[in-house]
């Protein structure tokens, strides 16, 4: 090899290098700043009543980017949803911190800082930020190793009512319902078994992220609850966000969130009700449904 030939190629890899180091120090620039920030995130299994939170956070003063006239509450970030469910099919067995991948927290530290640096940029937003997107709830190992100073608010509703309303997570015409149900044997099952068992699936694997991080980190309600008692209970997820209820936003809490929702399985065959009860007996005494 010609002493021209040596130096180009000492060049080549002394700049390969220098682009490594360079790079790795954005990585760790990045990391730091996320790590640094107390996003409020709202998780849930859909059709929780994940979307009444959302829109009295916003009235709390919690910029949730929401767009207007969107009852849903989701994220206003398309990009973001779909990286969110993206990332959800490589961590549905993902259950702790230490186990997420760099790869899968490189790619999520991007999205979300994009996000941030969106709704930065509206002058009128909130010095507490945060968003719901329901399929986070399968990535909150993966929040968590980006954001150590989050405070995730969980809601959680009988996972009797939930088996009779359909979601995407166990809908197996969707590449996410479909990897939750193929793990758990489930694709040719009745709608309401399907989605008993999706909820089983997420509130369970929740539940052991959640003996995994500080208890302040964590705040969680019932949906009968909320529904049944929504300013005080909402007061409560004030005082866990360390914020001022304001009468305003009391007085949307009322208006918005309505009672009366509940146990509307038993409108349903009692035949059916019993295969779901007997599905989820283990996760309904846990969490006092039964």
């Amino acid at each position: 090899m010609s002493m021209q030939k040596i130096f180009s190629y000492i060049r080549l890899k002394s700049s390969l290098a220098f682009d490594r180091l360079f790079n790795q120090k954005k990585l760790n620039q990045r990391a730091e700043i996320l790590a640094e920030m107390q996003p409020v995130i709202v998780l849930g299994r859909g059709k929780s009543g994940t979307r009444l939170l959302p829109w009295c956070l916003e009235h709390l003063g919690v910029a949730m980017s929401i767009k207007p006239g969107v009852v849903a509450g989701d994220v206003d970030d398309s990009v973001f949803r779909k990286i969110v469910k993206q990332l959800a099919r490589r961590c549905l067995f993902v259950d702790r911190p230490e186990d997420v991948s760099n790869e899968d927290l490189e790619l999520f530290q991007i999205v979300v800082l994009r996000l941030w640096e969106k709704m930065s940029k509206n002058p009128n937003r909130a010095n507490a930020w945060g968003w719901k997107y329901p399929e986070t709830y399968l990535i909150a190992p993966l929040v968590y190793r980006c954001f150590p100073n989050a405070r995730f608010i969980h809601i959680i509703r009988d996972g009797r009512d939930v088996a009779f309303r359909q979601h995407l997570t166990d809908d197996p015409t969707t590449p996410l319902g479909y990897d939750i149900l193929a793990s758990l044997n489930a694709l040719d099952k009745p709608q309401h078994i399907r989605a008993a068992l999706s909820w089983k699936f997420q509130v369970e694997k929740y539940a052991k992220f959640t003996n995994q991080i500080p208890r302040e980190n964590h705040f969680e309600l019932t949906y009968e609850e909320f529904s049944s008692d929504s300013v005080e209970t909402f007061k409560r997820v004030a005082g866990f966000l360390k914020i001022e209820m304001t009468s305003e936003c009391a007085e949307f809490v009322r208006a918005w969130v309505k009672s009366g929702h509940v146990n509307q399985y038993l409108s349903e065959g009692e035949e059916k009700i019993e295969e779901v009860e007997g599905l989820l007996l283990s996760t309904l005494q846990r969490f006092k449904y039964v």
